[in-house]
């Protein structure tokens, strides 16, 4: 009566399967890829950027700590962060500590007569960032008076804006 219809020979059902087969890797493709980013942002989330943060007196051991970093790379894959690699701005220092699952700290003799150095530690220990400790011969722990009296010793006012 005027209208055309065309059946397939098999009655359409192999057409059906493979249009529902279609639909169903499509489905599991999109849910694929909506998982594999949900465990990108997860990982990223709960990953730091740096496995090691080198803290350093750059007079006493600068060129032990870059030494180090590029050994801890080639030996464990992971990065390393030293101060002078990509601070634009001393403002961003600490946070480069709390980006660090670890802190590696070099005790030199005047580590912890630089205010920096010290911000640097005091940051690890209030983001609960564990500190690893290489000591060197001229280091001198300091004696209980002299930490009394720290501020009369050390100009820590550099460090006051960024609390």
């Amino acid at each position: 009566s005027g209208a055309f219809m065309c059946t397939p020979p098999d009655g359409g059902g192999e057409i059906g399967i493979a249009a529902s087969v279609a639909v169903i890797l499509m489905f599991a493709y999109i849910l694929g890829c909506a998982l594999s980013l949900l465990v990108k942002y997860l990982w990223r989330r709960n990953h730091k950027p740096f496995q090691y943060f080198i803290s350093h007196h750059k007079v006493g051991c600068g060129s032990f700590a870059r030494l180090l970093k590029l050994h801890l790379e080639e030996r464990t894959a992971e990065k390393a962060w030293i101060d002078c690699d990509d601070l634009q701005n001393l403002e961003f220092l600490f946070e480069y500590v709390a980006m660090s699952e670890k802190v590696v700290v070099l005790m030199s003799s005047e580590l912890l007569l630089r205010p920096w150095c010290m911000g640097e530690l005091v940051t690890a220990h209030t983001r609960d960032v564990p500190l690893f400790c290489i000591r060197f011969t001229e280091y001198m722990q300091l004696e209980d008076a002299f930490v009394d009296t720290y501020e009369h010793h050390v100009d820590i006012q550099c460090l006051a804006p960024l609390g």
